[in-house]
């Protein structure tokens, strides 16, 4: 059975999370503010009010907040059988891009 997992997350300047994956994928719209995605070694892609950034399962990435701004996302992330929505790496070696 799928579920569908959503979270409204208002994140201050200069937040980021570790790299992680989602098993079966996630949906990133951004709301407020600026901030940024990076997927694997690729180089960082800023974020803005309107953007809309989709992972496919399993692919390593990170994201996080401006420096200089807030930001606030919805995020959308289904799950399989109830399974972990995430799967938690390592912490980057630089906290921002």
């Amino acid at each position: 059975m799928w579920n569908t997992r959503q979270a409204k997350s208002p994140s201050p300047p200069g937040h980021f999370n570790r790299w992680h994956t989602h098993p079966d994928g996630q949906l990133l719209l951004v709301t407020a503010g600026l901030g940024w995605e990076q997927e694997g070694e690729q180089i960082p892609r800023q974020l803005k009010p309107g953007d809309a950034v989709f992972r496919p399962a399993g692919v390593r990435h990170r994201h996080g907040v401006s420096k200089n701004s807030s930001m606030t996302h919805v995020a959308i992330t289904p799950t399989l059988n109830s399974q972990s929505p995430v799967k938690w790496l390592d912490f980057p070696i630089s906290w921002q891009p």
